[in-house]
């Protein structure tokens, strides 16, 4: 299954490669001052595209990893575990950065291998995910309970909840049926946006949880999944 992300992109079935400069810039102007109604359609149209290219399939892997490793009680032992997720991380870090470099070289140097170049990326972003993971849970094991992994821990009980209203946020901000500030924030900008969104959902996260346990999203997606929430 890990294969698949190497695979997608030799089969060739969608529109295949990156976006010209023609079609990047076209798409800047849409994001930019589109109507909800031609954004929605483009993003459709662009859904299919990926979907024809058997895209999509790269990103399993990394779900199938996120259960294996659920499955195999090693959030449960981290403190017997310790060592070897030492160990592991700068090999995560180490592997990651060098595919990612492989395919931005990949991609200058063999022009006809550029198609490749964004499976590859997204496999070196699954690996860096998983070192940034890595550091994240050895810092937890080593504080142990406190105010800010509760914090943590309360967000990732909403994950799927804080995913959609990014996702809200961050088009009306960016789109132009919103402020219409796509291709016009800078990376420090952007940067400072994403702090200020993350840490509010950070706080109504905690303040939900306390709460009602559960996240609205989550309760639903359990009932259609199991019947109950």
């Amino acid at each position: 299954t890990l294969m698949i992300p190497a695979v997608t992109p030799l089969l060739g079935l969608g529109d295949g490669g990156p976006p010209s400069a023609e079609a990047r810039l076209a798409a800047q102007h849409l994001y930019g001052s589109g109507s909800l109604l031609e954004v929605f359609a483009f993003n459709a149209e662009r859904f299919v595209g990926d979907a024809a290219d058997v895209r999509i399939l790269s990103y399993a892997p990394f779900f199938l990893l996120g259960v294996v490793i659920g499955r195999s009680g090693l959030l449960t032992r981290l403190t017997a575990e310790r060592p070897r997720l030492l160990r592991l991380r700068w090999r995560l870090l180490g592997w990651g950065l060098a595919v990612q470099a492989g395919a931005l070289g990949l991609a200058v140097a063999v022009p006809v291998a550029r198609e490749a170049a964004p499976t590859l990326l997204n496999v070196g972003n699954g690996v860096l995910g998983l070192f940034y993971a890595c550091v994240l849970t050895l810092a937890v094991e080593r504080v142990g309970h406190a105010w800010w992994t509760d914090r943590l821990a309360a967000v990732g009980r909403l994950a799927l909840t804080n995913y959609l209203l990014q996702t809200v946020v961050v088009t009306t901000a960016l789109y132009g049926y919103g402020l219409g500030w796509y291709g016009r924030v800078d990376f420090l900008s952007g940067l400072g946006l994403s702090v200020v969104i993350f840490a509010a959902q950070v706080v109504a996260s905690h303040w939900w949880v306390t709460r009602w346990g559960s996240g609205p999203v989550e309760r639903l997606w359990r009932r259609l999944a199991y019947g109950t929430s």
